[in-house]
């Protein structure tokens, strides 16, 4: 039977690649405690909110065919039978098909934060973080980001993680920014209330703010939250195909459990072990 170590050690490397002194973190860090239950309702969250909705059927009544009968109702020797939208009908309607629908839902924000926090100390457990020093590119340039991903051996599979310079300050509190809300509560007869479902032709519109947290990330790069030395991080590095790149206060347990490899700047990391960790 193994024994859970007393500490971890995290690879830690220069702005240019180089291996630096690696940091050893205790085995308590960010909980200690991979919180299977969380991190699976928390995925199927982010899997439920990324879905469209937009499938559709016809009906009996939508089907554009005739409403004639088919034949008399006696005498035929056939069974009775009605039109040809019948669902029984090759050409007929669909009976109990799917329609547009909303499958967004939310989890508690305590749950978001523990999986997060597992996903978190997952990545220590398994080696599957790299802290860097510091980010910092001249001019957007993804040869150059590449290279440097390269030298720390996580070329295609990374999520990278940096703690915004920018004059607006982000509470270290990201436990799904991106997780998506249902339709608006609208009335109905009776004084109840039900999420109101948009038309097909606007749910792909909607789907496109509720997506994915890469999309919301990217919507937010010209924004003034960002500093002009973080932007050209983003730039830098979100062309490169496997890798995504975000604020350290956008991150989820979804996006992490997503890439094998965790990559952090040290103020980046400090802030996750300030906000999730008591250790």
């Amino acid at each position: 039977m193994s024994t859970k170590p007393d500490n971890y050690t995290i690879p830690v490397f220069t702005a240019e690649g180089a291996p630096a002194e690696p940091l050893t973190v205790p085995a308590g860090i960010f909980g200690g405690l991979v919180r299977v239950k969380a991190l699976h309702q928390v995925v199927v969250m982010y899997e439920a909110n990324r879905r469209v909705g937009t499938h559709s059927v016809k009906t009996r009544s939508e089907v554009a065919r005739r409403r004639k009968k088919m034949y008399r109702q006696k005498g035929t020797g056939r069974a009775r039978a009605g039109h040809r939208t019948s669902p029984l009908r090759v050409g007929g309607g669909i009976a109990h098909g799917p329609h547009p629908r909303d499958y967004s839902f939310t989890v508690p924000k305590k749950v978001r934060r523990a999986a997060l926090a597992a996903a978190l100390f997952s990545k220590v457990r398994d080696g599957e973080m790299r802290i860097v020093e510091k980010l910092e590119f001249a001019a957007p340039k993804t040869s150059t980001a590449a290279a440097l991903l390269k030298k720390i051996d996580v070329a295609h599979a990374a999520l990278v993680a940096f703690a915004a310079t920018g004059a607006v300050a982000v509470a270290p509190a990201g436990d799904g920014a991106s997780v998506a809300q249902p339709s608006a509560p609208v009335a109905v007869a009776g004084g109840k209330k039900k999420h109101e479902l948009p038309k097909p032709e606007r749910l792909a519109v909607e789907a496109r703010a509720l997506s994915t947290a890469r999309a919301a990330r990217r919507a937010r790069v010209g924004q003034s939250r960002l500093s002009e030395g973080d932007r050209r991080v983003v730039k830098s590095i979100r062309n490169i195909g496997g890798v995504e790149v975000a604020e350290v206060a956008d991150l989820n347990a979804y996006d992490v459990l997503r890439h094998r490899f965790l990559v952090v700047t040290r103020p980046a990391f400090e802030r996750l072990r300030q906000g999730y960790s008591k250790v």
